[in-house]
């Protein structure tokens, strides 16, 4: 196999693009042409996948441990598990909901709670804004 199609292939992978988008690029870029079934025989075949490798548990929570610390703590596990994903962690959803419920229980009750923070809005009179 072609060692140069294979680099692309795992680029593209990790990039986390979806087998059809893999396979436009390849050929419009590339000129390789493949189909589904040879892109994933190829990809099980290296040993690329999506969710069956997690990565291991510390270095997720040392990597929310960080995010939290330097972007904000009263962000959720959907943007935390996106962060993660565009970083090239794995890690399952339930996983990152945990160990946010661990690392910082008060802001995940904040947000558990929908606490709606009311706005005091100031203007000269009806209708005019």
């Amino acid at each position: 196999m072609d060692k140069d199609r294979l680099v692309l292939i795992k680029v593209y992978f990790d990039l986390g693009l979806k087998h059809k988008e893999i396979l436009c690029i390849l050929e419009e870029r590339c000129g390789y042409n493949l189909s589904i079934g040879q892109l994933i025989r190829i990809l099980h075949v290296h040993g690329f996948y999506r969710y069956k490798i997690p990565t291991d548990v510390m270095t997720v929570a040392e990597f929310i441990m960080h995010e939290q610390r330097f972007s904000g703590t009263m962000h959720g596990y959907r943007w935390m598990n996106y962060k993660l994903k565009c970083r090239g962690i794995r890690a399952r959803k339930e996983e990152v909901r945990l160990l946010m419920r661990v690392l910082d229980p008060n802001n995940v009750d904040l947000r558990q709670s929908h606490r709606l923070h009311r706005r005091m809005y100031l203007s000269k009179g009806p209708n005019y804004i």
